[in-house]
C-alpha cells in the first residue's frame, strides 16, 4: 500500500533497468499506464542524450554506491521534465 500510494514516483527495475513495477505517481508523471511501463527500459523514458548515463548509474547501483542525480525524462506525450533519482 505504501508503494502504490506514495506521493512520489517509484519504479522498480531489474539489473538491466527493465521496469518490473510502477506506482500511481510514476504513471501520472510519465503519462503511461502501469501495464505500459512494465517491461520498458530506462532508455525508453529518458531524453536520448542521457541514455549513455544509464550504464554508469547501473554500475553505481550494482556496486551499492550512492546514486543521486538529476535526470531529464520524456513523457508519453513527448514533453520532458527533470527529476532527482536516488
Amino acid at each position: 500500500t505504501l508503494f502504490q500510494y506514495a506521493p512520489v514516483g517509484i519504479l522498480i527495475a531489474d539489473e538491466t533497468s527493465a521496469y518490473l513495477d510502477a506506482n500511481e505517481a510514476a504513471c501520472a508523471m510519465l503519462g503511461y499506464g502501469r501495464s505500459e511501463l512494465i517491461g520498458m527500459h530506462a532508455s525508453d523514458i529518458v531524453v536520448p542524450e542521457q541514455i549513455p548515463r544509464i550504464a554508469t548509474a547501473l554500475g553505481d547501483i550494482a556496486n551499492r554506491s550512492e546514486h543521486q542525480r538529476e535526470w531529464r525524462f520524456r513523457r508519453k506525450d513527448g514533453s520532458t521534465f527533470e527529476a532527482e533519482v536516488f
